[in-house]
C-alpha cells in the first residue's frame, strides 16, 4: 500500500488538495466504504499525517457530499455486513459484535477522532445532507463544525437495534448534558441544523451554494490564528483526551469480546 506524499489525490472516493493554508479534502461517496476498507482510509490518515507534520498548513477543512453520511447509505452498508436481504427486518441481525466489517468501520473512526484530537492542526468539518450517529459521533471530535441548511443529525443506530458508536455515548453528554444525550441516544430522532446551532453541536450554518468555499472564506479569515496559537490552544482545551482513550479502550472490549 503506497503511502501518500502529496496533498493533491484524487480517486473515486476521495479528492484533495491545498487551498493557501489549508489542506481540503472532499468525501465524494462511498463514506462507508472507506472507513472499511483499509487502503482507501489510509490514503485519508496519510493527508492528516502530511499536513501535521507541515508547519505551513493551518489547519485540515474535510466536507461531504450531500447523503453519504445518511441514512440510505447506513442502511444499505449495513445489510451488506450482516447479509440480509432487501426484505429482511432488521431484527435478524444477530452477533453484531462478531462482525469484522462493522469491527473495522468502528476502529477507522476511533483511529480519527484520536488522530483529530492529538494533531496540531485545526480539523473543521463541513456537513451537508443527514449524518448517521457513527459520523455525528466522530465529527464531535473535529474543532469546529460549519453545516449547510440541509444538514441534520439522524440518530438512526436505534431503528437498527445497535448501540451508538463513533464516541457518541462519550461525546454527547460533554455538549447537552447526561439527562438529554440519554433522551436521545436511548429514543433515537433526528436533530435539523438550525436546532443543532441552537444545541452547540455545530458552529455556524452556511447558506447559499457555495458552502465549501464560503466555509473555507471564513476560516482563511482567521489571520490571527498563527501555528503557535493552534497548537497551544488546542493543548488547552483537549486535556480529556487521555479519558477519551479509556473510553474507546472500554467501548471495544464491550463491543467485541
Amino acid at each position: 500500500m503506497k503511502k501518500l506524499t502529496t496533498y493533491t489525490f484524487e480517486d473515486a472516493d476521495l479528492r484533495s488538495y491545498l487551498q493557501e493554508e489549508f489542506l481540503v479534502i472532499h468525501i465524494k461517496q462511498n463514506a462507508f466504504e472507506i472507513v472499511t476498507d483499509l487502503s482507501e482510509s489510509s490514503h485519508l490518515f496519510d493527508l492528516l499525517e502530511l499536513a501535521d507534520g507541515d508547519e505551513k498548513v493551518k489547519g485540515v477543512f474535510i466536507h461531504n457530499s450531500p447523503g453519504i453520511f445518511g441514512e440510505e447509505e447506513y442502511e444499505i452498508f449495513l445489510r451488506k455486513v450482516f447479509g440480509l436481504k432487501p426484505d429482511d427486518p432488521f431484527s435478524k441481525i444477530a452477533a453484531y459484535d462478531k462482525q469484522g466489517v462493522r469491527k473495522r468501520q468502528i476502529n477507522v473512526l476511533n483511529h480519527f477522532i484520536t488522530s483529530a484530537l492529538a494533531t496540531s492542526k485545526l480539523i473543521v468539518l463541513g456537513l451537508q445532507g443527514c449524518v448517521v450517529t457513527p459520523f455525528f459521533g466522530a465529527g464531535l471530535a473535529a474543532d469546529l463544525r460549519f453545516a449547510s441548511p440541509d444538514m441534520g443529525y439522524c440518530l438512526a443506530h436505534v431503528k437498527y437495534g445497535l448501540p451508538p458508536t463513533g464516541a457518541l455515548p462519550y461525546f454527547l453528554p460533554r455538549f447537552l448534558g447526561l439527562n438529554h444525550a440519554k433522551d436521545l441516544l436511548f429514543r433515537g430522532g433526528k436533530i435539523p441544523a438550525q436546532q443543532a446551532l441552537e444545541l452547540r453541536l455545530i458552529n455556524q450554518i452556511i447558506p447559499g451554494e457555495n458552502f465549501v468555499q464560503e466555509c473555507l472564506g471564513i476560516l482563511q479569515g482567521m489571520k490571527h490564528a498563527d501555528a503557535k496559537f493552534i497548537r497551544i490552544t488546542k493543548q488547552l482545551t483537549n486535556t480529556y483526551a487521555r479519558e477519551l482513550e479509556n473510553y474507546l479502550d472500554f467501548e471495544s472490549r464491550i463491543l467485541f469480546f
